[in-house]
C-alpha cells in the first residue's frame, strides 16, 4: 500500500532563553556625542536639543543585525549590521548621519528590531 504524501506548512518558532534589553539614546549627529536616553512617551524640545539628531539603540546581549522603523516604515533599506546600531546610520563607524525625520515636528514612533541568526530575537517600539 503506498502512503500518501504529508502536505501542509511547518511554523517553527524559537523560544527565547533570555531577554535583551533595548535602550534608546538620542544623539547629536554634527558631534556624535549623546543628549540623553528616550523613554517611550518621551518629548525632545527641538529648540533645546538642536536639529541634527539621530538615536542609537543599544543592547546588553549581541545581537547579529538591527531593523529600524520610523512611524511605521523602514527607517533605511538596509539593516545595521555593526555598531553602534542606529536609526539614521553612522559611517564611518561612530560617525552619525543626520536623521532629517526626526525634526518633523509632531509624535513619533520608533521600532527597533534585533536579530541572532535571522531571527527576530527582541522588539521595542517608543513613541
Amino acid at each position: 500500500m503506498q502512503q500518501e504524501p504529508h502536505s501542509g506548512t511547518l511554523h517553527l518558532r524559537r523560544q527565547l532563553t533570555q531577554h535583551i534589553e533595548i535602550k534608546f539614546v538620542l544623539v547629536r549627529s554634527n558631534t556624535n556625542s549623546d543628549i540623553r536616553s528616550l523613554i517611550d512617551n518621551d518629548t525632545v524640545d527641538l529648540a533645546v536639543v538642536g536639529k541634527r539628531l539621530n538615536v542609537r539603540a543599544s543592547f546588553d546581549h549581541s545581537v547579529e543585525f538591527v531593523e529600524f522603523d520610523f512611524d511605521g516604515a523602514r527607517a533605511r533599506k538596509r539593516p545595521e549590521l555593526y555598531e553602534p546600531y542606529s536609526l539614521g546610520g553612522d559611517f564611518p563607524t561612530g560617525e552619525y548621519k543626520w536623521y532629517r525625520p526626526l525634526n518633523e515636528i509632531g509624535p513619533h514612533t520608533i521600532t527597533v528590531r534585533a536579530f541572532k541568526e535571522s531571527i527576530i530575537v527582541e522588539e521595542r517600539t517608543i513613541q
